[in-house]
């Protein structure tokens, strides 16, 4: 499965019992990671109508302020796509905490698209 690795950013793809698993790891510190992310993610996720997704921001330490609009993007893109996706995140890691405060306002009428956090699993 393809992933994707940029400067300090390493995106793991893999499937197990037909649930594609997406781990982000390292930092998002990229100047410009709209077109990027969001032309690797829509991409792959033409491949993916049907299938579950679980995509996890454990292992990612930091992010920069540009990379949250891209996200959301993704989680868009997904319930565009009617992709079921499950996203997990540590709330121990303050960055994360902050940020997916945001995105779980923002997911809330998403119908295709939770938010967990990873000790809710």
């Amino acid at each position: 499965m393809p992933g994707l690795k940029i400067e300090k950013l390493n995106i793991i793809v893999k499937e197990e019992n037909d649930v594609i698993l997406i781990d982000w790891e390292g930092f998002c510190d990229l100047k410009d990671p709209g077109q990027i992310l969001t032309e690797f993610f829509f991409k792959i996720f033409s491949s993916y109508i049907g299938k579950k997704i679980e995509m996890s921001f454990e292992k990612l330490l930091y992010i920069n302020s540009s990379s949250i609009s891209p996200i959301i993007s993704i989680l868009r893109k997904l319930n565009e796509l009617q992709i079921s996706s499950k996203i997990v995140y540590d709330k121990s890691v303050f960055w994360q905490e902050i940020s997916f405060k945001s995105f779980i306002a923002i997911t809330a009428k998403l119908d295709y698209v939770t938010i967990k956090e990873k000790d809710e699993l």
